[in-house]
């Protein structure tokens, strides 16, 4: 199971660009979309002391993901607990956190603070960029690796191809290793963010929404994304692990 489940982990996570060709490139601008993995911001920093863009756009206002994030953030002793005990919003969070690890404060970091889910952040990121007008011709965009495909095909439906390029990357792949409670990673730094049953729950759920069924979030489902061809072994290890982990659905 753990095989398949690293499978599933590698295609949602799936990047645009190499990590080598992005630190040799330009970019417009950076998106950081709401999510709950603070050494997310921790990357975001180190592009920014890299140069690779001067404008970061970080989306997020209070959604389902928000007290995660303070659990995570709390767990790993980053901010003082006055920093983020009150927070109004993922974005503002966020950034507390990039700015703790920058070692430049060269650039120009933007809020939204609206946004509630992954269609919320791609509209009102959009809306951010046209009212102020940011250049945004090539974008870099990062997210949660479990939900990026699903927040690269969301924020196409806005950004699109004729006037903006948009990259997504992930930085990092979280390999299972223990499908224990909670989850073992090969890498020991994403130990305790997530719980077994959530993990899995994730991971299968992304899954779902990608997959054009009454129950997806394709044009047969709820229409928010479009079509998506997905592999055969894909759907494969996705069936398989429904029908042996049906308690984690």
């Amino acid at each position: 199971m753990i095989e398949q489940l690293n499978r599933l982990i590698r295609y949602l996570a799936e990047s645009d660009i190499t990590e080598q060709a992005l630190l040799k490139d330009r970019f417009d601008l950076i998106i950081l979309a709401g999510n709950s993995l603070p050494i997310l911001a921790h990357y975001c920093s180190q592009l920014m002391d890299q140069q690779v863009s001067s404008k970061l756009l970080i989306s997020g206002g209070y959604g389902h993901g928000t007290k995660r994030l303070i659990e995570n953030i709390k767990q790993a002793s980053i901010l003082e607990i006055e920093e983020y005990q009150d927070s109004e919003s993922e974005a503002k969070l966020l950034k507390r956190l990039v700015d703790r690890h920058r070692q430049s404060k060269l650039g120009e970091i933007v809020l939204e603070e609206k946004s509630r889910n992954t269609g919320e952040n791609a509209e009102f990121s959009f809306k951010k960029v046209t009212e102020s007008k940011v250049k945004a011709s090539k974008i870099l965009l990062l997210q949660d690796p479990i939900l990026l495909k699903r927040t690269k095909l969301t924020f196409q439906q806005w950004f699109t191809k004729d006037d903006h390029e948009l990259y997504s990357f992930s930085p990092f792949i979280p390999r299972l290793a223990e499908l224990n409670d909670p989850v073992r990673f090969e890498d020991s730094n994403f130990n305790g963010f997530w719980e077994r049953d959530y993990f899995v729950s994730l991971v299968l759920g992304e899954i779902r929404r990608l997959h054009n069924t009454a129950d997806g979030y394709g044009p047969n489902g709820l229409g928010f994304l479009p079509h998506v061809d997905l592999l055969e072994k894909i759907l494969a290890d996705y069936h398989h692990l429904t029908r042996c982990l049906r308690s984690f659905r």
